[in-house]
């Protein structure tokens, strides 16, 4: 069996997966990729860390109880926008309240970009990095070297194969099957084909 055998061709979302609450695996891949969302946005937007983990922990309470009925429909959005609909409105309202940590000068937010489009940047930003890392905890460390050296790193693939003691043909192979596995796995977060389209520094510490 093969490295990449342990994803099937296909498979439900994510958020199909947690119609089964007993799949822990996806319930912790779900707070995984969305808690640090929620969180990086509030401390974004001036409240402190303690604050924003209790801004986290309410906008779970109210979508937990939900995820398990959650249709996709297309049409009508994506679990995406919903939740980012909620995490909106809770930090709107968290601001209104004047809810924020005595060291945020004059309370005001700590960027001055909308709260959609800081959402969407790093909704973004913590789908690659999340994907990237369960792929590369599933890769061997060969596979994962010549998709990084390559791919993340810009290195001819002649001298990533001469560094590894690996064919130039071994090293496509492999970083071709890695992008794929890259791609299905932000699907499974993004809810739509290919790999997110953010900044180079949004993965520069990967």
């Amino acid at each position: 069996m093969s490295e990449f055998s342990l994803w099937p061709p296909t498979r439900p979302s994510l958020i199909q997966r947690l119609r089964d609450r007993a799949d822990q695996e996806s319930w912790r891949a779900f707070d995984g990729l969305y808690r640090p969302v929620l969180h990086v946005v509030a401390r974004r937007f001036g409240l402190s860390t303690a604050d924003a983990d209790d801004l986290v922990q309410d906008i779970f309470a109210k979508v937990f109880p939900a995820l398990a009925e959650f249709e996709l429909d297309r049409e009508r959005g994506r679990f995406r926008s919903w939740l980012k609909t909620i995490a909106i409105h809770a930090l709107s309202d968290r601001r209104k309240n004047r809810h924020f940590s005595p060291l945020d000068s004059g309370h005001e937010p700590a960027v001055q970009d909308p709260l959609e489009k800081v959402w969407d940047e790093e909704y973004r930003r913590q789908v690659l990095s999340f994907a990237l890392s369960q792929v590369r905890q599933a890769s061997k460390p060969k596979t994962w070297a010549c998709f990084t050296e390559c791919k993340l790193k810009g290195r001819p693939a002649a001298d990533v194969a001469a560094s590894l003691g690996m064919s130039v043909d071994a090293v496509h192979q492999n970083v071709a099957r890695t992008m794929n596995r890259l791609c299905k796995q932000c699907e499974d977060y993004e809810e739509e084909p290919g790999i997110p389209d953010i900044p180079e520094a949004g993965i520069e510490a990967l």
